[in-house]
């Protein structure tokens, strides 16, 4: 079976970016939850998702965030999303997924929030 999701990391002081290509599915989210508790036994918790190469979150994919974003910020860490594509971002908006986690659209702008 081909892979559907790829996760890429990228280490910038004590931010993380993880770089996601392809989809978010009932596959495939499990493949998230192992890269961020990987990253919380590190205790890394200032998390920056890509989203550039992602073409579909279904409500698995979506729900597979919430528990570790509370656990982040419990933590004084977050996990903040980039790079939308209009329809990932349409439906993160549809199920007011912006009220949970804030969206950026640069990489930039989301560590700039961590610095704060």
């Amino acid at each position: 079976m081909e892979n559907k999701l790829i996760i890429n990391t990228e280490e910038k002081d004590d931010i993380t970016i993880l770089f996601f290509i392809g989809r978010v599915d009932a596959e495939t989210y499990s493949l998230v939850c192992e890269k961020i508790d990987e990253l919380f036994l590190k205790d890394k918790y200032k998390i920056i998702i890509d989203l550039k190469g992602i073409e579909y979150i279904s409500s698995a994919g979506w729900g597979s965030f919430i528990g570790y974003v509370n656990r982040a910020r419990n933590k004084k860490g977050d996990i903040k999303l980039v790079n939308m594509n209009p329809e990932v971002k349409r439906v993160y908006e549809m199920i007011e997924f912006n009220e949970l986690i804030k969206s950026y659209d640069l990489i930039e702008e989301a560590k700039k929030e961590f610095i704060k």
